[in-house]
């Protein structure tokens, strides 16, 4: 009988939708510091070059709504779900025998972690992002070993 990770693969793709909204609200906060606290709403042409593709991607589709929550709960909320994804990648490693997935869910989230509050960089974020649904993926189509 075959029996798929599903829980492990969702939990992988949460983590990297969170990243999402955590690196737009950084692009956020690049726009504030550079322009002034009155910019945090409105993006302007001449400053759209340092703002990450996320941020404006967000605004644009009116999602910009998800950025006005202070920078410390979006780093919580991240550390707290790359928790869970690390701890159900564990249990599916139990389940799989796998250390590749583990190890490449441990990779990625902490270049997801650190591409957005430590080194900030726009280009090692979205390898991470990649990184995490690859993991995502490979831990899905993982079956359980007997």
């Amino acid at each position: 009988m075959k029996t798929k990770n599903k829980k492990t693969s969702a939990v992988h793709v949460g983590s990297a939708c969170t990243s999402l909204v955590c690196m737009a609200q950084m692009g956020t906060m690049t726009v504030a510091g550079t322009a002034g606290a009155g910019a945090m709403g409105a993006m302007s042409a001449a400053s759209a070059g340092s703002v990450p593709f996320i941020t404006l991607a967000f605004q644009a589709i009116g999602l910009g709504f998800l950025l006005v929550f202070p920078q410390i709960f979006y780093q919580m909320l991240l550390i707290i779900i790359l928790g869970f994804t690390i701890l159900f990648s564990y249990f599916s490693y139990k389940f799989h025998k796998n250390p590749g997935i583990f190890t490449l869910t441990l990779i990625s989230s902490f270049l997801l972690y650190s591409s957005i509050y430590l080194f900030i960089s726009e280009p090692l974020y979205w390898i991470a992002f990649l990184l995490m649904l690859v993991s995502a993926g490979w831990s899905y189509k993982t079956e359980k070993i007997k």
